[in-house]
Order: C-alpha cells, then structure tokens, then sequence
C-alpha cells in the first residue's frame, strides 16, 4: 500500500522554526515478498522471476535493522532483531512495516515503523528505526502503553477496522496471498523514552521523546488515511522543544488497482519525493544555522546504536593466519591488523587470561572472537574475563596514531568522556597485563631491525609513515581528565614506532607490510592535507598526474622543436643530441616515475628482491 502524506516539523524554544513537506510511504506486511505490477515490490533480491528488482518503488530488507544480510528477508530480520532483545516469534506473530520505499534503487529513511502485534491482532509493540546524516542507526523497541478505550477519549473517533484491503482488486490472485493482520482491538499507541541518539546538529543527544501513533490497522472517522504520527522532544529540563508529525493526506493506494496510465500518473506524481530528503535536511539545517542556533558536534554513538559503515581504510578483509605469520589478501584495512596484534598480545600473556573481542562491523563474519592466553596453568576459578567492544570504526584509524597501545586505550575510554568513546572495556585494569611485555617484544625487535630493513626504499616509506604520525584528530568533546589510579601506563613509550607498526613488520608478509603502510600514509596524508577524506586524497593525486602529463606534453614540444632546429644548423655533437633525447624521454615519463616512487614507499625490500 502506498500512504500519501505531509511531514511537518514545528521547532518551539531556543529559536521558532517549521516547515512541512510532502512525503510518501509505503506499508508491507511483514512476510510478503514479491512484486506488484511494475510499481512496487519487497524483497525482490529473494524473489525469482523477470521482474526481480524492476520496480519503480521497492523495500529491500538489507536496508533496514541490523547490517547482518539474511535471505530470509524482512521477516526474518525482524525475528532475528527481536531474538537480540530477548523476545520470541510467537509473542509477535504479525507485524506491518511502514518506510520511504527507494524509487529506483535510491532512498534517505530518516524514520521506518514495525508496528508489532499479538496473536489477538492487537497492537502490542512499536520499533522505531531512526537513520541519520552521518550513516548511524538507533532501533528504538517500545511496548505500547495505552491510554483508555475508544469512546472515553474525545479526540478519539474511530469506528471500525480497517477491511483487508491488500486482497481487495482483481490482480491479487496473480501475487502471493499477504497475512491478514486486521487487529481485533483498537487503541492508539503511546510511549515515552530517553532520547540518546544523535540526530540533528541542532539538538542535544539528550532528553526524552514521546510519541502517539495511531494503529494503521485501524480506520478513524475523518482520518484521510491510516498514518497518524506525532513525536515531541522533550528537553532533560522537561521543556518541550520540538514536534514532528507525519500524516496522510489522502486515501491509502493499493497498488494492485492502477492500470498502466495510473502507475505512469501516480510515479511522475511521486518519484522525486525520496530524491529531495536529504536536501531538504541541508536546506533546514542551512536555515537554522543563519536563525544563530548552536550547534552541537557529532558525538560518537552508544554501543546499543549501530555506526557508520566502515571506510575503505578499516574495513575488514578476508585473510589467511598460519600461527603468527599472516597473510593477507588484496586487502586495505585497519581492522585486521589490530585483530592480529590483540590476539598476538593475549597469546604472549603469562597471566590466565581470556578476551572476547567484538569488532564494529555487524556484518563481519567473524565479528566476536575470544582469544586465550598461552599460560601454562589454567583454573577457571582464577582465569580473568576481559571484553574489548570497539564501538565504532573510527576507533581502527585513530588506534595507529599512538605510540603505546594503554595510551590509546587510556584517551579512548577512560579519559574519554561518553560522547567520545569509541572502544568499551569491561575491565581497563587488565589491559596492562596484556601490553605489559610489549616494550620488551619492542626493543628486542629493533635491536635487529638494521639488519633485516636497511634498504633506502624501505626505510624511506617508513620513515615518511613516522614523521607524518601525529596525535589523531582532537574529539568532539573536551576529555576529562583521569587520575593517578586510573591511568594504564605512567611510562609512555618513546619511540619512533608505533607498537602495531612492529608487529606488523615481525609477523605479516610482504605483502601485509605493503598495504599496511600504503594504508597508514593515505589516512595520515588525508588528514593533514586532504580534511581527512582519502578520496580527496585521491583527486589531488589526479590532479597531480594531470599536471605532470599537460607540462611534459608542452615541454617535450618545444624541446623537440628546438631540437630540430639545433640538428639542422650542426650545433649538436651526437653524444649531446643522445643526451637530450634521454633528458626528453625522462620528462615524457615523469607520470611513471610518479608512480613507481609512491610504490617505494610502501614497498618492503623483500619483494623488490
């Protein structure tokens, strides 16, 4: 079903300011898959047939809940989300989504709905999916508290269910039959909850939303259509701030009754609403910042939030680990590198001692992994538990800018106020067990570091890695400041080496110690150069070769010209002419030797032999 409908939002106190914009949503009953004509389709990606994916409209359950992609579509991501939150199947046996659907493979959902209901077809439960700008996510589960029955509120008019409309045209014996979830009772769904999840620059993470939705089960009298949403947010000072509201504004669309002409009316009519979402947000926000409102930085997210997706620089890779000798392929990542220096620091551990650590990928096939320390003795009366949770993948780029590793854990967790975490650690007063015998491993490395990579190249990449290493980018928010008792490590390491940086020269191949600098000087470059995106990085490299490629084409030019007329007129001994035609052929190729020389930075002698 398609839902037509206006969104307005009405901001009351520091600053006054609305706006109301049209919006279209679509509700699927969560189990259905297939498509509709040519206009709408769920799931199409396990749908067999021509028409998969060839829908003006479509809802792809790879976009919603967890990152996990399943094959068993909405449903079973539902079932698998509800199964995190300690729920059953049968407590909820139907439920009804409502979301922006992408039109032609493109959406912005800033909200989605899971409208979750009993055996008795009754509203019970509301999830609600907020995406932001940043690529973050937050599921909010809430159990419905309702307010009294039809009929003793003034304002509530409802009068009957809503009829199966889904089965109501003549095209629906052609799709697959949807589950009638027409609720037998009726009331409208309430809750309240803390508010910790950043979405607009423009409020503080914290306060207390409370929404009222009406049941789109259910028909209201003088309802124009089913969605009826009304969020307010509510200031930790208890003052209310602001109040969005969605709601339709004409009949719900049944797909399955447009003709051809209709469905060409009703796209011209509708496509470009998905299209201006996230532009809108720009204008709003443009507005509000020339209204003087304060602006709040991005904090980093809870660990009951999903971050960002990971860059190219942290993403994790397939690899193969024989003992402590890795190798990876065709990779550039951060992530792997430090699940290998964790694992390779709790091996070494003389402490009993086992740490599961949970990477912040949701989708990493491998995602939590305990490793166990290679202590002789073990009791597990005395053995230690440690849990490592890194919350977002920002830790991954910020954890190579340190020296030590317990100064990295030390800025990222304990003196790291909430809004700046990016790693949780059950037990900080481990971790110096486990890093404790890493200056040792360190200085024994180097002592025969001269011998194995003496090499100009190699050490020239190296080099270039260390004086481009600095402190990594200063947080959001101011850090607090930690005492004596809670620092992990009093003595710093000096050094000019990062402590992953040896791991990864004693332990990874060649190849691994390629990409591991290659991967370090773009994220280091990009952020002193290029506001710390490497695709910007990446242009100026373009950039630069199309320089050098325009001046080598003029210059050999004139140099060939000049040549000429120098030949003809006997001014040239041969063995100048050969030396000019070299010089020449160098400038033609300054491209290559570009090239060849970024290679030699990240280049370890062993392959160039």
């Amino acid at each position: 079903m398609f839902f037509p409908c206006k969104t307005t939002h009405t901001r009351i106190t520091p600053k006054k300011h609305s706006f109301t914009y049209s919006y279209l949503y679509c509700g699927i009953p969560v189990g259905w898959r297939g498509s509709v004509s040519t206009i709408l389709s769920a799931d199409a990606r396990a749908t067999p047939g021509f028409l998969r994916g060839r829908t003006w409209f479509s809802v792809d359950a790879a976009d919603y809940l967890s990152r996990i992609q399943l094959s068993s579509g909405l449903q079973g991501k539902l079932r698998a989300y509800l199964a995190t939150q300690g729920i059953s199947d049968d407590e909820y046996p139907y439920a009804y989504f409502i979301t922006a659907p992408r039109f032609l493979g493109y959406a912005f959902n800033p909200v989605s709905f899971w409208y979750l209901y009993s055996s008795s077809r009754e509203l019970k439960a509301m999830i609600l999916e907020v995406n932001n700008t940043f690529d973050e996510r937050r599921m909010y589960l809430l159990k419905a508290n309702t307010w009294d029955a039809p009929g003793s509120d003034p304002g509530d008019d409802r009068t009957k269910p809503c009829e199966p409309q889904h089965n109501s045209s003549s095209q629906a014996a052609d799709r697959p039959a949807l589950p009638d979830i027409t609720p037998k009772g009726s009331s409208r769904f309430r809750n309240a909850w803390d508010k910790d999840f950043h979405v607009s620059p423009f409020n503080s993470r914290k306060g207390i939303y409370s929404m009222v939705s009406d049941d789109p089960m259910v028909q209201y009298a003088g309802a124009k259509g089913p969605v009826n949403t009304t969020i307010t947010m509510t200031s930790p000072e208890e003052q209310s701030t602001m109040v969005a509201r969605v709601f339709s504004v004409d009949a719900a669309i049944d797909p399955a009754t447009l003709s051809p002409l209709s469905v060409l009316r009703f796209v011209l009519s509708w496509w470009w609403v998905g299209l201006v979402t996230f532009p809108r947000i720009l204008k709003e926000a443009g507005r509000l910042f020339n209204k003087k409102m304060y602006v709040f930085n991005r904090p980093e997210v809870k660990e009951k939030s999903l971050g960002r997706h990971e860059t190219k620089t942290e993403k994790y890779a397939v690899s193969s680990m024989i003992s402590l000798s890795i190798t990876y392929v065709g990779i550039r990542t951060l992530e792997r590198y430090f699940r290998g220096y964790l694992k390779q620091q709790v091996e070494q551990c003389e402490t009993t001692l086992a740490v599961k650590y949970t990477a912040a990928a949701e989708d990493h096939p491998r995602r939590e992994e305990t490793y166990v320390s290679s202590a002789k003795t073990h009791s597990y009366s005395t053995l230690e538990y440690l849990e490592i949770t890194v919350i977002t993948p920002a830790f991954y780029s910020r954890f190579v800018h340190y020296l030590d590793p317990l100064e990295a854990f030390q800025k990222e967790f304990l003196e790291a106020v909430e809004e700046n975490k990016t790693i949780g650690i059950s037990k900080p007063g481990l971790l110096p067990l486990i890093f404790a015998h890493a200056k040792e491993t360190d200085n024994s490395f180097r002592k025969g570091e001269e011998s194995s990579y003496s090499t100009y190249t190699e050490s020239w990449g190296w080099s270039l890695l260390n004086r481009l290493r600095s402190l990594p980018p200063e947080p959001n928010y101011a850090s607090k400041s930690s005492s004596s008792s809670d620092s992990l490590s009093d003595n710093k390491l000096v050094s000019s080496h990062c402590q992953i940086d040896d791991f990864v020269k004693e332990h990874c191949s060649c190849h691994g110690i390629m990409e591991y600098k290659e991967t370090v000087i773009e994220l280091f470059l990009s952020e002193k150069i290029a506001l710390g995106y490497p695709a910007l990085l990446h242009f100026y490299d373009f950039l630069l070769r199309l320089f050098l490629a325009y001046g080598c084409w003029q210059f050999t030019g004139h140099a060939t010209l000049a040549l000429l007329k120098s030949a003809q007129t006997h001014r040239f001994t041969e063995l100048s002419l050969i030396a000019t035609v070299v010089w020449n052929l160098l400038l033609v190729h300054w491209i290559n030797i570009w090239a060849v020389s970024k290679r030699l930075c990240s280049r370890d002698h062993q392959e160039l032999h």
